[in-house]
């Protein structure tokens, strides 16, 4: 059960990895014209169609090392990382619900914006922060049930 435990939180671990690559290597490769929605604070449709990709890989990718981890209990390992996909996700959809995202700066332009800064000034739609718990429960899922090659 410990080793279980252990390989969900190494999984949950290796997904957040994954996706902060994805998203750096995003940012500077397309820039802050292709992550915002013209000159407003709202996160572009390419941008949250790349981040539902990217949650998928990396909940591929963390279902598949949380069953490699745990080795004896891979399902077990599985459910358990579900369970934290669906609890840290509810916790952040509460979290958007109820706190308000600060607006731009007087006279600061997107493309004014760095890596940093712009996570602080971000708006995703609301519907995104469901799909990506949903996307990440089916990634996790489908990792978890692939075989070594």
């Amino acid at each position: 059960m410990i080793r279980a435990i252990v390989a969900a939180v190494v999984g949950y671990v290796g997904m957040v990895c994954v996706v902060m690559l994805g998203i750096a290597a995003t940012w500077f490769s397309l820039g802050n014209e292709f992550a915002f929605a013209g000159e407003t604070v709202y996160a572009s449709q390419g941008w949250t169609i790349a981040s539902l990709v990217g949650g998928a890989v990396a909940a591929v990718f963390g279902g598949r090392l949380a069953t490699l981890v745990s080795r004896k209990k891979p399902v077990l390992a599985t459910k358990i990382l579900i369970g934290l996909v669906i609890v840290l996700g509810a916790i952040t959809i509460a979290m958007n619900l109820t706190t308000d995202v600060p607006e731009l700066p007087e006279g600061t332009k997107i493309a004014d914006l760095d890596f940093l800064e712009a996570g602080q000034y971000a708006r995703s739609p609301m519907w995104y922060h469901f799909a990506i718990v949903i996307v990440g429960v089916i990634g996790v899922s489908c990792g978890g049930k692939l075989k070594e090659a």
